[in-house]
């Protein structure tokens, strides 16, 4: 090969590189990358007259993330439920995101469903659009009726988003949890809340290796208590967790 055919080969390879650099700086159409965090689920027991059913209440922090050089628009965004222990083959229930809260006051969700979801609620969700290389936060809630309990050994839930780069709704995230009837009753009785960590997330915990680590970090000499303050400042443990 002659340094001339190399010195093409060499242009060509340069100018492909350039192309492809243009094409995702400058015309590369919309990308979504969704990360999701913990699902929590309450639910809510209502009566009207004679009539009583319960509200599931699912809600779950979202980021989208657009990958690609040009504005898209989030047309929607869901909960796919699956009861894999059902002898009903691909059985599924649909939730659509109804509401968007503030997320600095997701802590205030509570079991007085009403007045939070009154003061909380910044609006209904609509499609949303995601500037080229930003992201969008978005807390969601998913709720649906359910006229009778639910009592499962393992539910499977997905979240999926459809946005204006394709008709077909995708897979972002996954949960997988159990729906004892203790807990039913826990959750109806208390208005305690089920937290659930999604099945690709991180699982923190604290450690030590070894186990009885802490058993060695102490002092072998006598702590004195500070005189103006003889013993520790013992905060009160919260008696409700699902609240705390």
């Amino acid at each position: 090969m002659t340094a001339v055919q190399v010195s093409i080969l060499v242009s060509c390879g340069a100018l492909i590189v350039a192309l492809v650099a243009l094409w995702k700086t400058h015309f590369a159409r919309f990308g979504a990358m969704t990360s999701a965090g913990r699902l929590q689920l309450r639910i809510y027991p209502i009566r009207n007259g004679d009539q009583r059913w319960f509200i599931a209440s699912f809600d779950v922090p979202i980021s989208v993330t657009n990958r690609g050089a040009q504005p898209g628009r989030v047309r929607g965004v869901r909960l796919a439920l699956h009861f894999p222990r059902l002898p009903i083959p691909n059985n599924r229930e649909l939730v659509s995101a109804t509401w968007e809260i503030d997320p600095a006051h997701v802590r205030r969700i509570n079991r007085e469903r009403f007045r939070w979801l009154n003061e909380l609620a910044v609006s209904q969700l609509t499609p949303f659009t995601v500037l080229a290389k930003q992201t969008a936060f978005r807390h969601l809630i998913f709720e649906t009726r359910w006229e009778h309990p639910v009592v499962q050994q393992q539910v499977e839930v997905r979240l999926e988003l459809s946005s204006e780069s394709g008709n077909e709704w995708s897979q972002e995230a996954s949960w997988s949890f159990g729906l004892t009837g203790a807990t039913w009753t826990e959750l109806v009785t208390r208005g305690t809340a089920l937290n659930v960590l999604p099945e690709d997330g991180l699982h923190l915990a604290a450690a030590c290796d070894p186990e009885d680590l802490h058993k060695y970090t102490g002092s072998v000499e006598s702590i004195v208590n500070a005189p103006e303050q003889l013993e520790p400042s013992y905060l009160d443990y919260p008696q409700n967790l699902g609240d705390a």
